[in-house]
Order: structure tokens, then C-alpha cells, then sequence
């Protein structure tokens, strides 16, 4: 008995430390989201990250989560905010939840909002997660929001999507009150979050067009081997990995959202042919932008546990 327990809690570990990139399939037509409710997948009960941001809520029984080798025992009426690129673990348990897994493009229509409330959000290395109890400020607010946006999803009234954008706006207002404003980047210089700001600024308004790691390095007035450490340390990637991420996440919504041919999304989103644009997707989504476009309009048209 105390074997196996040594052994599954080995296997907990080298999970934990070997995490899978999820590949979310959105569920809303328009809208870079999944909405689910039911008992966790078998996707989620292994150790996996994924570049959404996702926000539990317990609606039966009890779940435990990990998030970043920590263990969170979420009860019923929970609700638990995990951040993008976070490696966490849904441990099987009966317990019936509402998932929302939303991309963080949803927010990038006002850049000024974007830059100063949702990427220090996103940037803030000390905000892995945060568990919403029932005694918390902010509890009640952060749940009716949930609550509007399962309603909507559930009863789909007119440009349903409208009010869903709006609770979801409104929900991120709460998480940035929420965190520790006072630890909200706290290990970048201030030559270095300027730098940060300004080459992240360049790439979103200048990704259509043909970029270099020079003009990104250039747009925040460091030299390319700075670029790349600062890049490395708070985005995880190359900056032309960055660039590219960013450019395949606008082209994934206009698939989503669009009729538009794929040649035609390659060259407005920057990428130099068709077929560079499908090579690139195929590999970074496991799937082609037809078959994504295909899979989503289906998925969307399916009720079963999503909505």
C-alpha cells in the first residue's frame, strides 16, 4: 500500500514536471472562449498548460487543483482564476464545474485598456492562480458575472456574444483589483518594462508587415541579445516565436470569425506565403486552418456538455 502511494505520488510529479500544451477547441462561434459545464475531461485531469486564461466554478462537490507544484482543495461554490501559460492539474473527483477558458485576444480591441489592465494581468509573475471563496471581497460580483455569462451561453438571446464580451471585461476588472498591485512586475527595471512595452507595442501594431529581430530590438532601444533575454524571461519564447504566436492568434480568430480564404488571412496577419502560414498553424494548433474552421463551426452547432 505505501508502494503504490510512493509511486502514484512519483507519477503526480513527473507529470507535473512534464506538462502537455493543451490545444483549446472554442465553443462559441466569433469568440476565442470555450464554455463548459460538467465534470473535468480527461485533458484536464493530467498536468497541461495552455495559452488561455481559465476561471472554474464549483457547482458540485469538491475539486482539488495544482497549479505551479501547489495543491488548492476548491469547495462547492468556489471560484478559482488560473493564468495563462500556468502548468496545473484537475484532479479527478465527481464534482461538476463550469470551465471557461478564454484568449486574452478578446481584450486587444482597446489597446490602451490592454496595456494597462490586461497585460500586467498576464505579466505579473506572482498571479499563477487565485481561489475565490464565498468570503471574499469581490465574491459576489465576480459570481453574478459568471452566472450572466452561463445564462447567456445557455438561452443564446440576440448578439448574445455582445453581452458575454461585456461580463468578460467585467470579470477581468475584478482580477486586476484583485491581485497584489504591489507585486505586479515587480522584477523588471523600469528601463526594462519601458523596453518591454515598446517592442510588445511595435510587434501589435507593426505584426502585418515584414519584421526582423532588429527593428523589434530597436523599437525598445536595446540590442538584440537584450531583446531575446527579456523576451526569454518574461514571455518564455523568442521574440520572433512571440511575434509569430501573436500573429497565429489573430489569424485564429478571423478563421473563427470570418469567411475570409486562408491566403488571404496569411498575407493580412504577416506571414509570406500560404503555405508557410498553413506549415506554421498545423504545427502550433495540431491541426490545419480548414480543419480548425471545420471543427469549430461544428463544435460550436453541438450542445452536449458544451455550451
Amino acid at each position: 500500500m505505501k508502494a503504490n502511494k510512493q509511486m502514484n505520488t512519483r507519477n503526480e510529479t513527473d507529470s507535473l514536471n512534464n506538462p502537455e500544451k493543451q490545444i483549446i477547441s472554442y465553443t462559441s462561434k466569433h469568440l476565442p472562449l470555450a464554455c463548459r459545464i460538467g465534470f473535468p475531461e480527461k485533458a484536464d485531469i493530467t498536468a497541461h498548460w495552455h495559452e488561455e486564461i481559465e476561471l472554474l466554478y464549483i457547482m458540485e462537490n469538491s475539486l482539488t487543483v495544482k497549479v505551479d507544484k501547489k495543491t488548492y482543495l476548491l469547495k462547492k461554490g468556489n471560484m478559482f482564476f488560473i493564468n495563462s501559460r500556468q502548468v496545473h492539474q484537475l484532479v479527478e473527483e465527481n464534482c461538476k464545474i463550469m470551465q471557461l477558458q478564454l484568449d486574452s485576444s478578446l481584450f486587444l480591441q482597446n489597446y490602451a485598456l490592454q496595456q494597462d489592465f490586461i497585460r500586467p494581468i498576464l505579466l505579473n509573475s506572482q498571479y499563477h492562480c487565485y481561489n475565490l471563496t464565498p468570503d471574499s471581497n469581490y465574491y459576489s460580483e465576480m459570481k453574478n458575472l459568471i452566472l450572466s455569462i452561463k445564462n447567456c451561453f445557455e438561452k443564446q438571446p440576440p448578439a448574445y456574444q455582445l453581452r458575454v464580451i461585456g461580463f468578460l471585461h467585467c470579470g477581468m476588472a475584478l482580477l486586476f483589483e484583485i491581485q497584489d498591485h504591489a507585486a505586479k512586475i515587480t522584477s523588471l527595471e523600469p528601463s526594462d518594462f519601458n523596453s518591454v512595452e515598446n517592442m510588445y507595442s511595435y510587434i501589435v501594431r507593426f505584426y502585418p508587415e515584414k519584421i526582423h529581430l532588429e527593428d523589434i530590438a530597436k523599437a525598445g532601444n536595446v540590442c538584440r541579445s537584450k531583446c531575446c533575454q527579456l523576451f526569454n524571461r518574461y514571455f518564455h519564447m523568442t521574440p520572433m516565436q512571440f511575434l509569430n504566436k501573436y500573429r497565429l492568434t489573430v489569424s485564429r480568430n478571423l478563421i473563427i470569425s470570418t469567411p475570409l480564404p486562408s491566403a488571404e488571412i496569411a498575407a493580412s496577419c504577416g506571414f509570406p506565403n500560404q503555405s508557410y502560414y498553413i506549415k506554421i498553424f498545423t504545427s502550433y494548433f495540431g491541426t490545419t486552418p480548414a480543419e480548425f474552421r471545420r471543427k469549430n463551426i461544428r463544435e460550436t452547432s453541438l450542445p452536449e456538455n458544451n455550451i
